[in-house]
């Protein structure tokens, strides 16, 4: 046989052998993930910052009772009043209580761990929204009472508590960066 004729023979052979020595890996479906589901909650009450006359200051770190707590040292000793509040979030979020101080230190910023709603009433101003949505809201007031924000209160509330009571009153402490904000 001519060499030549052997080529095409050759390249038939090596392309069957090719053929046969792939498997077919196997199909698989794609499974669309199962979105997790999200407990719903239900803001049923209105909820204010604590009052000036119940933060304390223990080790330049300053708390109210329920969990509230600074996150940053402040050289005031004493406050002077209330300054406004701030939420950060979508549909729920973070509040930050705001309070003026005796010394030429930033102002003092109290905020808790729980998850409050976005706040509603005219007191409250949007202040940004970014390219995601997460929203800030600012509510400057002189009052902590017209600085309301939606609560779920079977989270929130102190059971032993009266419904109007001013601070939020929680039964239990939340846990900080801080080990001085068990002393609150």
């Amino acid at each position: 046989m001519k060499a030549w004729m052997l080529i095409p023979v050759t390249i038939l052979i090596a392309v069957n052998l090719g053929a046969c020595s792939r498997e077919k890996a196997p199909v698989t479906k794609m499974h669309k993930p199962k979105p997790a589901k999200v407990h719903a909650v239900s803001y049923d009450k209105l909820a204010y910052c604590p009052p000036v006359n119940t933060l304390s200051n223990k080790k330049m770190h300053w708390g109210a009772p329920g969990g509230w707590e600074t996150r940053t040292p402040s050289f005031s000793t004493v406050l002077s009043r209330f300054v406004g509040a701030q939420w950060k979030g979508y549909v729920n979020g973070k509040i930050i209580c705001i309070y003026a101080g005796n010394s030429n230190d930033f102002d003092i910023a109290l905020q808790t761990n729980r998850m409050v709603g976005a706040p509603s009433n005219s007191n409250w101003v949007l202040d940004s929204e970014n390219a995601i949505h997460q929203k800030v809201y600012n509510c400057a007031s002189n009052e902590p009472k017209q600085c309301g924000f939606p609560i779920d209160s079977t989270q929130w509330e102190d059971k032993n508590a009266a419904p109007a009571a001013g601070p939020i009153n929680l039964d239990q402490k939340v846990e900080g960066p801080h080990p001085q904000a068990d002393n609150f």
